[in-house]
């Protein structure tokens, strides 16, 4: 393929692709580059965002000119200091572009040329290349093939719209959520304080009557048997088992009339109230009129770690953190979390799910405001490299306007804690426990025939991101015939992500609505999406697993570098991963990365330290 038609860039006499994952002949992958220098270059990305917190504006700094309440700045809950790759996936061309710089920089180039990469980019690479004293050439223009949606429609709407658009979404999708009777919770020396999100139920739920949650696995059940009672306050996300909001009210109905009488539970939003709803406005008007009045932000953008100012692909991110619709739900969450827990009785203990999104600022924050006792932020997933929600600057800055954190972060194995020790958390924040959401893998070390069926049987593991997903349906959609022919394909969505069969014709599949844990053993191979947890479960197993790598993504798995893995972006690559099945090794050791022990023995010493040292019980 002619230069002209591909994405990328010349530089140190060689041609750099801008999305493969793979070098190529005649062709280096930036990818390929970004992963042989990972650790540098998230650290750089990580003291980039950090400094920007740190610089000034009218003699304050960014956190501190951002406070909505005494003590905290919305800051810590915008998109740029939450880096979730998620929510802001021009992350990836940040890193990409600290790796060009590298790149430049070593092999002392003194031209840069540039074909078909997007207006943004080609900004920072042109200043950057003024600035070290090196000649930059546009050689073709990047063209965008996009079609005019709906949704291209509304990001083209200014920030201050889009915010106002969130408010009246926000207000009738939740309002019958709301609640005026006065919530009675447990208090005393037994209560204990979940929040939660309110998916992943089992599907037993509506004939047990019971809650039990996927994600919390045996713990609640466990802390009801030794007397502990449970308040729970959940966060409504839809899914097959909830589709709505009367589904939600109806579950949560069943679960407060349980005859335990060891639970309480209410919705988040229950607490939402038009007092509240005015002070978010309130709040957002005047952060929407902070943000206005700047000028030269562009320059808090430049600092001594990078010679890149990543200004033009961070802005958006920007704008719609301190004026936009992201503002308008963080301050929602702000406020519901502040109204929730000042009407809670005091909590000697509280748990919460840890992913490291912006929402967690505002509840730890909250905690800490009413008074409530010690706050463990449970990992309760794999922590994966390029997940940097996890990863600060380990020069915290400690003041009034410091990230707040939780007392202690429970971990669900060695590796999650290896890695965060390694991230620079202090090790007496760390507690080890076991690994509730992984209670089902099977036993450590299995060995497995890849071929148990007449035709390969794959399981496809879809992902909460709907892009993920598609990309791996379309990938199968172009296999050949005579490959298709040979395979028995079942997808299984995410129950974030429900996948709609008629969207993807060009091939058959069937749909399994089962749980991992009772379906992996009528499989051959796992096919899972790239930043997808699932496919975890079926690697511990000894199954062979295939990664998509979407072109231009980096490796977000967490089976990223472990061996029995095929990570694949085309469909040659996918071809290859299949037929070379029998020689994958298949000998797993489940221990080396969860606790999986069914008395959770880490557990009950934590619990057992929790109650010596607040007297709970």
């Amino acid at each position: 393929m002619p230069l002209s038609n591909k994405v990328g860039f010349n530089a140190g006499n060689a041609f750099w692709s801008w999305n493969e994952c793979e070098d190529d002949e005649g062709v280096k992958s930036l990818i390929h580059y970004v992963e042989q220098h990972a650790e540098i270059l998230r650290e750089q990305f990580i003291g980039i965002i950090n400094n920007v917190g740190q610089s000034f504006i009218d003699n304050k700094s960014v956190v501190e000119y951002f406070e909505v309440s005494p003590g905290f700045s919305i800051w810590w809950m915008s998109l740029l200091a939450e880096k979730s790759l998620y929510k802001s996936p021009h992350i990836t061309d940040c890193i990409k572009v600290l790796a060009l710089e590298k790149i430049i920089k070593e092999s002392k180039t003194e031209t840069i040329e540039l074909y078909n990469i997007e207006p943004s980019i080609v900004d920072i690479i042109s200043t950057l290349s003024k600035k070290i004293g090196v000649s930059c050439i546009i050689k073709s223009i990047f063209i965008s093939h996009k079609v005019q949606t709906k949704r291209k429609f509304y990001h083209s709407l200014p920030h201050f719209v889009r915010g106002l658009i969130f408010l009246l979404r926000n207000i009738k999708s939740r309002i019958s959520l709301r609640s005026t009777d006065q919530f009675e919770w447990f208090s005393g020396k037994q209560a204990t304080y979940f929040f939660s999100y309110f998916t992943h139920l089992e599907p037993t739920v509506f004939s047990s009557g019971h809650f039990n949650s996927q994600q919390w696995g045996p713990l609640p059940d466990k802390l009801i048997d030794e007397g502990f009672k449970l308040n729970w306050m959940h966060h409504l996300l839809y899914s097959k088992i909830v589709p709505d909001n009367h589904i939600g009210k109806k579950l949560l109905l069943l679960f407060n009339t349980d005859t335990k009488q060891q639970e309480k539970h209410a919705f988040l939003d229950s607490y939402l109230s038009i007092k509240l709803i005015f002070r978010v406005l309130f709040k957002w008007f005047h952060l929407f009129w902070l943000s206005i009045r700047l000028q030269g932000v562009d320059k808090n953008f430049e600092c001594k770690i990078s010679d890149a100012n990543l200004w033009p692909l961070l802005k958006e991110d920007w704008y719609t953190s301190f004026g936009g619709a992201v503002a308008m739900q963080n301050l929602f969450w702000f406020e519901l979390f502040d109204v929730a827990l000042r009407k809670l009785p005091r909590q000697k203990v509280g748990f919460f799910l840890f992913e490291g999104q912006g929402w967690e600022r505002a509840f730890i924050h909250a905690w800490r405001k009413h008074e409530h006792g010690e706050l463990i932020a449970v990992a309760h997933s794999t922590i994966r490299f390029w997940d940097i929600r996890y990863f600060d600057d380990i020069k915290r800055i400690n003041n009034r306007f410091s990230k707040p954190h939780a007392d202690r972060i429970a971990v669900n194995g060695p590796i999650a804690f290896n890695i965060l020790i390694e991230a620079g958390y202090p090790i007496e924040q760390l507690v080890e426990v076991e690994a509730l959401r992984y209670m089902n893998i099977v036993p450590s070390t299995i060995s497995r025939n890849p071929y148990l069926h007449k035709k390969l049987k794959i399981l496809v593991l879809g992902d909460v991101m709907p892009k993920f997903t598609s990309c791996m349906l379309h990938l199968l959609g172009k296999l050949p015939e005579s490959i298709l022919d040979n395979l028995d394909i079942v997808v299984k969505s995410h129950p974030g992500n429900l996948i709609v069969k008629n969207d993807y014709p060009n091939f058959f599949f069937t749909m399994t609505d089962t749980a991992i844990s009772e379906i992996l053993n009528e499989f051959d191979v796992v096919y899972g999406a790239n930043p997808s947890s699932a496919s975890l479960d079926a690697y511990l197993t000894g199954l062979p697993v295939i990664v998509d790598l979407q072109e231009g993504t980096l490796n977000m798995s967490p089976l990223r570098g472990l061996p029995g893995v095929k990570f694949v972006s085309t469909v040659s690559g996918f071809k290859v991963a299949i037929k070379t099945i029998n020689s994958w090794s298949n000998t797993r050791n489940r221990d080396k990365y969860f606790h999986l022990e069914r008395e959770l023995p880490r557990w009950q010493s934590l619990i057992n330290s929790l109650s010596n040292k607040n007297d709970i019980i």
